[in-house]
């Protein structure tokens, strides 16, 4: 299949089979399947532990279909028959196998992820940044962060540039506990702008987030996904006209003037980093009633704000338009 025949195919999933032709040399049509290669590598690892469960020694077993042929022993030492570089080939084509696998496991998933979408940027995504991806996917074999490497590829696929260089290379690095870990600490993340997120003081969030402890924020910090220095948090003048908004996942909190005096909330906050903030747009926040309650409390101490949530109908990185508002009592 060529680049030139993919009419009919809508914008995102044309986009996403260019993109992964640049990555790995040859077009990529049959998403949606289970691939050859992935049922090759389950019948392996099946194959492989049965053996090394067998009591009774087994010197050799050759799996062989569709022009695969891989050797198995159960010995710790290869039998004298198989020479050195038989049982090199043998390990390289397994471990391409297994590569193949979790490319196309990923791929298939980042299909799902571009189906609901219906228009994308024109601009290319970054050839050195497919390279660096595809370089990093074939070595991704758990589920949970397949599903993550997958939205990455169809964030950057819709918007190129939403992804770093660095942040490709962080995530490489990041294990499924530490990724739980991220998850669960952003479902606190607010934000005023879509870009710079944050969260409240650490004293303060512990004091509502009891899901979460000190230690927690420190691994973050260490990852590099958290800053290390607090800031003190300054909004404008609110006024009766002019309410303050915080973004919280899909939902608006409004900070309105209990009164006709003009007045601004402050109060220190940890952010995320630049890396921080890019994954945070992976991850889907539900509301937290608890942690509403704190934010309220936070700010309106001396009872001169009404703090409202609303839902989100429509929004840009600064503007949204909402319903359903009501106050958090």
């Amino acid at each position: 299949m060529d680049i030139k025949d993919l009419a009919g195919v809508s914008e995102p999933l044309k986009k996403l089979i260019e993109t992964v032709s640049k990555g790995i040399g040859a077009v990529f049509e049959p998403y949606l399947i289970k691939k050859k290669a992935t049922a090759n590598v389950e019948v392996i690892n099946k194959l492989a532990h049965a053996i090394k469960n067998t009591p009774q020694i087994t010197k050799i077993v050759k799996y062989e279909h569709e022009g695969l042929s891989v050797v198995f022993s159960n010995n710790d030492l290869y039998p004298e028959s198989l020479d050195s570089m038989e049982r090199a080939e043998a390990r390289e084509q397994y471990k391409n196998i297994k590569s193949q696998a979790n490319i196309e496991s990923i791929i298939s998933q980042s299909v799902i992820e571009l189906n609901s979408e219906n228009s994308i940027s024109d601009e290319e995504v970054n050839e050195d940044w497919i390279t660096r991806y595809f370089n990093i996917i074939g070595d991704v074999s758990d589920d949970l962060m397949q599903g993550i490497w997958a939205k990455i590829l169809a964030g950057e696929i819709q918007k190129p540039g939403s992804y770093s260089l660095r942040t490709l290379d962080l995530l490489r690095n990041l294990s499924k506990e530490e990724a739980i870990l991220f998850n669960q600490v952003a479902a606190y993340a607010l934000t005023e702008n879509d870009i710079d997120h944050f969260l409240l003081h650490t004293e303060q969030l512990l004091a509502i987030a009891k899901d979460i402890s000190y230690s927690n924020i420190i691994t973050l910090i260490d990852l590099g996904l958290l800053s290390s220095v607090d800031v003190l948090y300054k909004s404008e003048l609110i006024t009766i006209n002019n309410p303050h908004k915080f973004f919280y996942g899909d939902s608006l909190i409004l900070i309105e003037c209990a009164n006709d005096q003009p007045n601004l909330i402050q109060f220190k906050i940890t952010t995320f980093t630049k890396i921080g903030s890019q994954l945070l747009t992976l991850i889907k926040k539900t509301i937290n009633e608890d942690y509403l309650l704190g934010i309220r409390s936070l700010i309106n101490s001396n009872q001169q704000f009404t703090v409202s949530i609303a839902d989100i109908i429509n929004k840009t990185a600064t503007i949204a338009t909402y319903n359903n508002k009501r106050e958090i009592k």
